[in-house]
């Protein structure tokens, strides 16, 4: 009669999940599992997609650091396909790369359902966010997303930009880390323009630089709901920041901002504080390792 099973951080490896898989089979009420942290591998995840496959009711799974790699992402994959009830899934940490990728993208095409997904942290790379962008495109009611610690560069970033325009039910977006750069951010851009419900964007760690940020500031002006943005590490520099202060004047419900790591010196904060003053609901500002040597700057803050 179980709804709700933990079983995460258990490091079951292989002969666990084939014991586990026996149980699981036949809990047909199960609505929420968590297999997260049990390093399962290729052979534990094809033991666990028997099982998965008769847990018709499940609406929530966490399969989060089980290194499955390409061929554990392709046994589960043939199962979470016939999870026409699934709202939350996490495949976090599993390596699965980009060939894997191509596996899960038709299982995530059915899903319909689905509000949360958490990809991160699997070396999908440009192939792998080709792959599922199709996928991502037909995913109408993700409110929550998670694509980071993929190095998707240019190329993946701009797969992903249409179906990301498309997800106008989106709130959270993680972009972080996958150093698509100005090319990129200049794909994205419109994209992003069109999420009009974003409240939380990370796009933090991907080599923006003032050309990226440039291409941004627009989206990110229109972005009226935001309130935690993250830009860290993107050498936006004295140009970059500029081009942000103009956006970030519009972001009036902003409460946390991270600018860390930027470059962004005396210049910069100057060009910045206009805007930074103006934020009446900010309680959370990061601007550490930015050689800001003008404190005056700062003064409206």
């Amino acid at each position: 009669k179980l709804t709700h099973l933990d079983l995460s951080s258990n490091w079951f490896e292989v002969e666990g999940a084939a014991a586990v898989a026996g149980a699981l089979g036949q809990m047909e009420k199960m609505t929420q599992l968590n297999l997260g942290n049990n390093y399962l591998g290729a052979e534990g995840a094809a033991a666990l997609a028997g099982a998965l496959r008769r847990m018709e009711k499940l609406t929530h799974l966490d399969l989060s650091s089980n290194w499955f790699e390409v061929e554990g992402a392709a046994a589960v994959a043939g199962a979470l396909g016939q999870m026409e009830k699934m709202t939350q899934l996490n495949l976090r940490v599993n390596v699965i790369n980009a060939e894997g990728a191509a596996a899960v993208a038709g299982a995530l095409g059915r899903m319909d359902k689905l509000t949360q997904l958490d990809i991160s942290y699997n070396g999908l790379k440009a192939e792998g966010a080709t792959a599922l962008a199709d996928a991502l495109g037909r995913m109408d009611k993700l409110t929550q997303l998670d694509l980071s610690q993929n190095q998707v560069s240019a190329e993946g970033a701009t797969a992903v930009a249409d179906a990301l325009g498309r997800m106008d039910k989106l709130t959270q977006l993680n972009i972080r880390n996958n150093y698509f750069g100005a090319k990129g951010a200049t794909a994205l851009a419109g994209a992003l323009g069109r999420m009009d419900n974003l409240t939380q964007l990370n796009i933090s760690w991907n080599e923006l630089k003032a050309e990226g940020a440039t291409a941004l500031a627009g989206a990110l002006g229109r972005m009226e709901k935001m309130t935690q943005l993250d830009l860290s590490y993107n050498d936006l520099a004295v140009e970059g920041a500029a081009a942000v202060a103009g956006a970030l004047g519009r972001m009036n419900k902003l409460t946390q901002l991270d600018l860390s790591y930027n470059g962004l010196k005396a210049e910069g904060a100057t060009a910045l504080a206009g805007a930074l003053g103006r934020m009446e609901k900010m309680t959370q500002l990061d601007l550490s390792f930015n050689v800001l040597s003008d404190g005056e700057a700062f003064a409206p803050l």
